[in-house]
């Protein structure tokens, strides 16, 4: 990847989701990881979430890995704009790997679903 992309010499928390909602993680369970490192003077504006967008399966034909990932909407339970204290926590929705199409992709029918062949978790990295 070039040295201009968002993806090079950063840290990231992967996160592991098995199946579609809301998930709240708690600052104490990743403030430990890089890029953390137990700082708790992180800045909870500065923190970003992605995932692949759209079907969790890789197209074959087009395949590039960092094409896809696209920011999450992320929520942050805080009140002082840092993130130092136990009650402090992020959460956001996320897709399973196998769920209803539409929900991947609103142009598709609410009728099929999708059950992906080769994986059980669908991934989330934090930033």
């Amino acid at each position: 990847m070039p040295d201009t992309s968002l993806f090079v010499g950063r840290r990231w928390i992967k996160i592991a989701v098995r199946r579609s909602g809301f998930y709240r993680l708690p600052f104490s369970r990743f403030k430990s990881f890089a890029p953390f490192n137990n700082d708790t003077t992180y800045a909870t504006d500065s923190l970003r979430l992605y995932t692949w967008a759209g079907m969790p399966l890789l197209p074959e034909a087009t395949y590039c890995d960092s094409c896809g990932y696209s920011e999450v909407a992320l929520g942050v339970v805080d009140d002082d704009g840092r993130m130092n204290h136990a009650g402090d926590a992020i959460y956001f929705y996320a897709l399973g790997p196998s769920d209803w199409a539409d929900r991947y992709d609103p142009r598709l029918a609410d009728t099929l679903f999708v059950n992906h062949p080769y994986e059980t978790r669908n991934f989330y990295y934090l930033a």
